[in-house]
């Protein structure tokens, strides 16, 4: 074949191809009154959801359709579709984004959503394995992806998060908060409420603000609570725990293997039980004891007693500050 016509089918070739580009992918956008309080529900199967504040009034639905499995002229024929009559639906102050009855074309195609929601709305946001990203909701919010990761920040209410193996990233919550990852880490800060924190294997830092009950686990990661002042649970399997805190209710820190830290105001006063099987255990703090320990235990009162700080670790060292 002569250079010039391989050059010609090559152009040809390349032309058809930006066409079917172009063809594969297709955008909706749709404004809806609503009430207050607005209930917002999405769902997206590989997609990305972004929520974030907008209007008063008003939920404004922006969409992005991709073709997972090129299937001929169906592709562009589905995205067409879909563009006219975008899954969205609404029931008063309800609206319900994402669910598409076709099921060959849900396994088919992708939607990422861009939502703008009034500040007095509820949320509930899910994918299959995008990111889930939320800001600004003035209501509760419950948020989930199977792989993707997931943020919120400045949630008026109380939030529910949880991944499969991506990463989960809290701040400014002024509810409760429950995060959970199957094997991501978790960041959670500004939590005005209690805090609920759990990963298989990533690493776990929680930060709160007021006296709510603090709970973190991690399977092979680290743990760090900064603020805690109510009730605390922590413990990880082969990870070191670090506690910054004042204990005005009862803590209970265990680490299978790893290094425990408290840090502690100078004026705490509480009842101490520590014990390391066959690490150290340090203190600064005046620990008033009675009667004979066992090897590696420390048990007694600091200032006078108070609320009950356990302590224990298999194979680490223990220091209190």
């Amino acid at each position: 074949m002569p250079s010039f016509a391989r050059a010609a089918v090559v152009l040809a070739v390349a032309t058809l191809s930006t066409a079917t580009s172009f063809a594969a992918e297709g955008r909706f956008e749709r404004t809806l009154p609503v009430g207050a309080p607005a209930t917002v529900s999405i769902s997206a199967g590989s997609g990305n959801i972004t929520v974030t504040r907008g209007a008063a009034g008003t939920v404004t639905v922006r969409g992005r359709i991709t073709d997972n499995e090129w299937y001929g002229d169906g592709a562009a024929a589905a995205i067409r579709q879909l563009e006219q009559n975008p899954p969205i639906e609404q029931q008063g102050n309800t609206v319900t984004i994402g669910k598409i009855a076709d099921e060959s074309i849900a396994k088919k195609l992708t939607i990422s959503y861009e939502v703008t929601v009034p500040e007095a709305a509820d949320l509930t946001a899910r994918s299959g394995s995008g990111d889930v990203i939320a800001q600004g909701i003035g209501g509760d919010a419950n948020l989930t992806s199977g792989s993707g990761s997931v943020t919120a920040s400045d949630i008026g209410g109380a939030l529910s998060a949880s991944a499969g193996s991506g990463d989960l990233a809290i701040d400014r919550i002024r509810g409760n908060v429950r995060a959970k990852s199957g094997s991501g880490s978790i960041r959670a800060t500004g939590v005005g409420g209690t805090a609920s924190a759990e990963t298989g294997s990533g690493d776990i830092r929680v930060e709160v603000t007021g006296t709510g009950e603090v709970s973190a686990s991690s399977g092979s990661g680290d743990l760090s609570i900064v603020g805690a002042r109510g009730a605390l649970r922590a413990k990880a399997a082969s990870g070191d725990v670090t506690v910054d805190g004042t204990p005005a209710a009862a803590w209970e820190v265990r680490s299978a293997s790893g290094d425990i830290v408290l840090r502690l105001p100078p004026t705490a006063a509480f009842t101490l039980e520590a014990r390391s099987n066959s690490g150290s255990i340090d203190t600064t703090v005046p620990v008033t004891v009675q009667g004979d320990l066992p090897k590696g235990t420390l048990r007694g009162q600091v200032r006078g007693g108070g609320p009950v700080v356990t302590i224990s670790t298999a194979s680490g060292d223990v220091t209190i500050k």
